[in-house]
This record gives structure tokens, C-alpha cells and sequence, in this order.
């Protein structure tokens, strides 16, 4: 490792080449990545009516619900 850093120290134009084509392949990788949206689907909902006589409706919302 010594001996690849020494030789970069020398010579500075190897280092510089070798910075930009590693800018390149990073380049030329992130345009031909491929890309992921967020996926479609349709929402599942369901109503539900509940008629209970004479609560108040946090508890009727209560009953109704399932945790």
C-alpha cells in the first residue's frame, strides 16, 4: 500500500487521470442505474356504519374498530 501511495506522490498526473476516469465510471453508473418509482396500487378502504342507540360517538367508534 506504501508503494501505490509513494507512486502516486510522484507522479501526480497518473493520480489525477485515474481520479477522473473513477468520476467517469461513477458518471456512466449512475445514468444507466436502474431507477425504481413508488410502486401503484389501490387503496383498500372500507366504510362501516354502525347504529347504536344512545352512546356517545367515541364509543360507538370504539366498538367498531378492532385493534
Amino acid at each position: 500500500m506504501k508503494r501505490v501511495i509513494a507512486s502516486f506522490a510522484r507522479n501526480i498526473v497518473f493520480a489525477n487521470i485515474l481520479l477522473i476516469l473513477i468520476f467517469l465510471a461513477g458518471g456512466f453508473a449512475v445514468k444507466y442505474m436502474v431507477r425504481e418509482n413508488f410502486p401503484e396500487f389501490e387503496l383498500d378502504m372500507i366504510t362501516s356504519r354502525c347504529l347504536f342507540q344512545g352512546p356517545i360517538p367515541k364509543k360507538s367508534k370504539r366498538a367498531s374498530t378492532v385493534k
